[in-house]
């Protein structure tokens, strides 16, 4: 049985928590999916570092909630190896990371992995992913995870949803990866590995 533990991350800079409305949004969400009677209140919660940059890490269930602030070291990617991967559920940000762990260990010396599920790019093992067609950024339409930068960057017109099919990435100028903790990284000289 899959915990119904989830995790949320959301960076905070000099005391600022960068796009809390979209984390409560998303917890909300999985909180009603999941049947959970307990509302919980980041805002509330939160008691934000007052200088430098923090990954917050939230943990929570019907229940319980942890909180635990962490310095952030950004982690270099420049290199993806595609991965053919067996769909699995993962819309919901459960903190077990079992599957993707297993999946981020075949990357064969790469930076990070690129999923791709029955012919299509999903995302890598930590962030959404868009890529610019010389006009427009395109992400996934079906991600394994909805990220919240995603959200807010597709409710403000700055990448849009498309099917990109593995065959197709070459078409493209470049890729751009996003999470909270990266916000929008246009990957300079990135390199996606092809299929093993």
């Amino acid at each position: 049985m899959v915990s119904k533990q989830l995790l949320e991350t959301l960076c905070i800079k000099e005391g600022t928590i960068q796009n809390l409305y979209h984390h409560q949004q998303r917890l909300d969400q999985a909180s009603k999916d999941l049947g959970f009677t307990k509302r919980h209140t980041l805002s509330s919660l939160i008691e934000p570092p007052q200088s430098g940059c923090y990954r917050c890490r939230v943990l929570y269930d019907d229940t319980h909630i942890s909180i635990e602030y962490l310095p952030y070291i950004k982690r270099h990617i420049s290199t993806l190896q595609a991965l053919n991967i067996t769909p699995f559920d993962y819309h919901l940000k459960y903190a077990d990371r079992s599957k993707i762990n297993h999946y981020f260990d075949q990357r064969h010396g790469a930076d990070d992995i690129l999923m791709i599920v029955d012919g299509l790019v999903t995302d890598t093992s930590i962030a959404n992913i868009a890529f610019f067609d010389g006009d427009r950024w395109l992400t996934p339409k079906a991600p394994l995870l909805k990220g919240t930068m995603r959200s807010r960057l597709l409710e403000s017109h700055k990448i849009f949803e498309a099917e990109i099919p593995y065959e197709e990435i070459e078409r493209f100028e470049r890729f751009a990866l996003m999470n909270a903790m990266i916000g929008f990284e246009i990957i300079k000289d990135g390199i996606i590995l092809p299929l093993k």
